[in-house]
């Protein structure tokens, strides 16, 4: 093991954790018993997290055509699930320092892209016609967390290999491995991991980049890759990464998009995507 993969591992594993709110929260979900007040019960203690899912729940980004005034009305209206994920989100957004920037990486800009991302993802997948479409806007928002990470524990390192790539016009995974000898892929899995995050985020987190799995279509992992894309061609944010990619192969034939109706989406797109950068405050 390399002395960079060695100071990764460490770094990671003494990472902070999510909180406390969202470890009750788990505990709560998985007991059969749990009624939607002892879920708005375990939320409400943590004012922070409180205030967070209301003004999320308000959103554009759900659409929804009442206002949402209580924790049990989001939980309600919105689910478990989805209600999980938004603290999980907020949380790991505010984990990282925002105020350090420079030429080749911006954390706000960052957020911004991830947030484009999450809706992005979010849309695509009831476009899709799935129904159960809690962790998309999630695995949106979380895909490219390792960048964030490489970025605020080895910044003069992270930013040679956002140079490399810039001037080279390479990909930034192979200007990684170069410098750390891996990617901010398996980094992003290895943050999944400690905060126990599942599966499916996990799979989001590591194959983003080809929408496979193991050499696998898998849905949630497509709809993200092809969401970066989009969210890059629109100008949503800043990834850090100058290249666009082209969607994987097997992109269309899975996910069925009606002819255009991707195009058709971007002015709904953008202004969803305004609207949430403001609401959380980037």
């Amino acid at each position: 093991m390399s002395s960079y993969l060695q100071k990764i591992s460490k770094n990671v594993q003494e990472f902070k954790t999510l909180p406390t709110v969202y470890t009750q929260l788990m505990e709560v979900m998985a007991n059969s018993r749990s009624s939607i007040n002892d879920a708005a019960m375990v939320i409400a203690s943590d004012q922070v997290a409180a205030t967070k899912i209301l003004k999320v729940a308000n959103s554009p980004l759900f659409g929804l055509s009442t206002r949402v005034d209580s924790i049990n009305k989001a939980i309600f209206l919105l689910g478990f699930n989805e209600v999980k994920n938004i603290i999980i989100a907020t949380s790991i957004m505010d984990m990282f320092d925002m105020k350090n920037s420079n030429a080749y990486f911006n954390p706000v800009d960052f957020w911004k892209y991830s947030i484009g991302v999450g809706i992005t993802s979010r849309h695509l997948a009831k476009e899709t016609g799935i129904t159960n479409v809690d962790s998309f806007f999630l695995s949106g928002i979380v895909h490219a967390i390792g960048k964030l990470f490489l970025y605020q524990s080895f910044p003069q390192e992270f930013l040679l290999a956002l140079e490399i790539a810039h001037d080279n016009r390479l990909n930034l995974r192979d200007a990684e491995r170069e410098i750390f000898g891996t990617t901010h892929t398996v980094v992003g899995e290895l943050l999944a991991e400690r905060w126990k995050l599942p599966n499916t985020i996990s799979n989001a987190i590591r194959y983003y980049p080809t929408g496979l799995v193991n050499q696998a279509p898998d849905i949630l992992v497509s709809i993200v890759h092809l969401s970066t894309i989009v969210a890059k061609a629109l100008n949503f944010g800043n990834s850090g990464e100058s290249l666009i990619d082209k969607p994987s192969e097997h992109i269309w034939e899975l996910l069925s998009l009606r002819q255009g109706s991707l195009e058709a989406a971007f002015g709904e797109l953008t202004n969803s995507y305004e609207q949430s950068v403001t609401m959380f405050s980037l």
